[in-house]
């Protein structure tokens, strides 16, 4: 029987066809894998480039 998925790798799996998105998807898979300062610097990289986009409202 397989195991369920998690959610980093949910997110993974719906997240990984925006190219915005790549240094969270990066961010949840080094989490995923136990490398909690890699992934730091990818989500620290992600909320930086996150700041710039364009708001919608």
């Amino acid at each position: 029987m397989d195991k369920p998925l998690t959610t980093l790798q949910t997110i993974i799996i719906h997240m990984n066809t925006n190219e915005h998105w790549h240094d969270f998807i990066c961010y949840c898979q080094h989490r995923e894998a136990g490398l909690r300062k890699l992934a730091y610097k990818h989500l620290e990289t992600f909320i930086s480039n996150a700041k710039t986009w364009e708001s919608k409202d």
